[in-house]
């Protein structure tokens, strides 16, 4: 959370060269999604969005995981937050839960958003 993020972690990279803290952070971030596609025992990691354009962040997950690293086609990449904003305004209309507890860490999951038509 964001909590935990201010409190926690951005304090251990203030007194850090850029550089060192920008590295710190994407070992973390190849560090944490490796311990997850391991522990479910992933095979295929689809990577879209801006992360797919960090070349060294895909080389730390190549390293870390233990499973194929699959980069989809350009478009799938940079409409990733549309298809991904478009699923969660479907969920909402169909009044289903679109921020789910097993993701947000929170103790239930619930539909957010609101609709507006013009």
């Amino acid at each position: 959370g964001t909590e935990w993020l201010n409190e926690e972690f951005i304090p251990l990279l203030n007194n850090h060269p850029v550089e060192n803290a920008l590295r710190t952070v994407v070992e973390h971030i190849a560090l944490k999604i490796a311990s997850v596609t391991d522990q479910y025992k992933v095979q295929n990691l689809f990577v879209t969005g801006g992360g797919a354009h960090n070349s060294f962040l895909l080389e730390r997950l190549k390293h870390h995981a233990d499973c194929r690293i699959v980069i989809p086609e350009e478009n799938i990449i940079n409409f990733k937050e549309s298809i991904v904003f478009g699923f969660l305004g479907a969920l909402h209309l169909s009044n289903e839960a679109n921020c789910l507890r097993e993701v947000t860490g929170a103790r239930k999951s619930v539909r957010g958003g609101t609709f507006y038509s013009p």
